[in-house]
């Protein structure tokens, strides 16, 4: 039996009071946060989130200023990811600690479970890289590998945009969010993980609508109009 496969059955046996959850602030992690918090809130566990400053990457750098302000950047990207996951777990009344240290990500992943006492490690199956683009999540598949605590691995299949329907209403409702009212859809197309949604609004203003397929996420761009 697969890691992620027993960390699953040992989820319908056993009680919880810690679970970690290692994030980057990756739609992967998110997910992951949101089914840690789900669990969390049925056996009353305690959530710790994790998120770790990458000092492996800096040795590409030549000098400390170009060290600090990766760090900095890494910092940053670490606050928002764990300010989200202390968001969902407030919703839901989950006792949350957030913790963010510096090192080798996989290594201080599996360190901090030990640490702080983790029944259950939760994370995504994708992660965000050094450039700040989804990458297969070498760092997970390292943790299940060696962690002595189980760890399950929430994979990227549930989607939250996967209808045309489901895609044009997230469009409209981005579009009307913008300030353009009366929008008229023009047709949906779907490339990758992203659907394309051309929209008119009541002024005859041409929109492209990108709605991303696992997130869900918008982004409004306008169609400068040809002569």
């Amino acid at each position: 039996m697969s890691p992620i496969n027993t960390a699953a059955t040992l989820l319908a046996v056993t009680m919880y009071s810690t679970i970690l959850v290692p994030t980057d602030g990756s739609v992967s992690a998110r997910r992951a946060a949101e089914h840690a918090v789900d669990i969390a809130a049925k056996y009353d566990a305690t959530v710790e989130g994790l998120s770790v400053i990458d000092t492996s990457a800096e040795t590409r750098f030549y000098s400390r200023e170009g060290v600090e302000e990766f760090e900095e950047r890494q910092r940053e990207q670490a606050e928002h990811a764990l300010d989200e996951l202390v968001e969902l777990a407030e919703e839901r009344g989950v006792p949350i600690e957030t913790t963010i240290e510096r090192g080798t990500p996989d290594r201080v992943i599996l360190e901090f479970a030990e640490d702080c006492g983790a029944d259950l490690v939760l994370m995504g199956t994708h992660g965000l890289s050094k450039s700040g683009g989804l990458v297969l999540g070498s760092v997970t598949e390292k943790v299940v590998r060696e962690s002595t605590v189980p760890t399950q691995v929430v994979r990227l299949t549930d989607v939250a945009v996967g209808t045309i329907s489901d895609a044009v209403e997230a469009a409209r409702e981005a579009a009307i969010d913008a300030g353009h009212d009366d929008v008229s859809v023009v047709r949906t197309h779907r490339s990758g993980h992203t659907w394309m949604v051309h929209v008119v609004d009541d002024d005859e203003r041409e929109w492209t609508v990108n709605v991303d397929v696992e997130s869900g996420e918008t982004e409004l761009h306008p169609i400068e109009a040809t002569q």
